[in-house]
């Protein structure tokens, strides 16, 4: 899939650790990696992927995954990697799939291959502050299964 975007500044508030504009994703398919290209207001463009795209009516769900296989949650550096796009793409503005215009819903999604719950306080404490990160800054979390709190 590929997907373009403009930027005109930016705006997030980071709670752990501007403007963009999309402008044209080619045939998308739900589920698959996603080429987004991003044009700022000075008409350089930038060439990114995002781990997947869905799109649900008029929605267009870009996912950033971050997957441990032995951590209840993956570690801070990558979360912290995963905000960065969380940054970027909660600011597009004016995302196109092949001409068509949609809203956009960032997604960071977190996995694990590790069967243990997140009962640590570290952890509990990470999740809270992702979660009001999330919120604050307008884009989804998905969780492990056992951290949830």
């Amino acid at each position: 899939m590929i997907i373009d975007a403009n930027i005109t500044g930016v705006s997030y508030t980071p709670l752990l650790c501007s403007e963009l504009k999309a402008y044209d994703m080619v045939a998308l398919e739900n589920g698959v990696k996603a080429q987004i290209t991003v044009k700022n207001y000075l008409g350089g463009l930038y060439y990114l992927t995002s781990d997947e795209a869905r799109i649900n009516g008029n929605t267009i769900s870009i996912i950033e995954s971050k997957h441990t296989k032995s951590q209840s949650i993956p570690s801070l550096g990558d979360i912290k990697d995963g905000l960065i796009k969380m940054l970027l793409w909660t600011n597009l503005k004016d995302v196109r799939v092949d001409g068509r215009k949609y809203d956009i819903k960032p997604v960071l999604k977190l996995t694990s291959g590790s069967t243990t719950p997140c009962y640590s306080d570290k952890q509990r404490s990470l999740i809270v502050k992702l979660k009001q990160e999330a919120s604050v800054n307008k884009f989804q979390l998905e969780l492990p299964q056992g951290c949830e709190l």
